[in-house]
């Protein structure tokens, strides 16, 4: 794990998705926090000690990166990449 935030099995396997689909370490982070906590962005913020604008933009580059258009997308995307094959 790299910032701390996520330490289960379920953690470790969205972010190993995620780094494959070309997420910074950082916009794996939002990401998480976003669909396996179910955080605001000023909770994420709090917790990695970034402002909720930095959280914002995170995420807002992830969403372009993944093509995704909002959060239910995003949950849908993160579980389905990690669910067994």
């Amino acid at each position: 794990m790299r910032y701390g935030m996520y330490d289960d099995d379920e953690s470790e396997a969205a972010r190993k998705f995620l780094r494959e689909m070309k997420l910074s370490p950082r916009e794996c982070d939002v990401v998480l926090g976003v669909t396996l906590q179910d955080l605001t962005n000023r909770e994420i913020g709090e917790n990695l000690g970034l402002s909720k604008r930095t959280i914002e933009t995170h995420r807002e580059h992830a969403l372009r990166k993944l093509g995704i258009h909002g959060t239910v997308d995003l949950c849908k995307f993160v579980f389905i990449g990690i669910a067994p094959k």
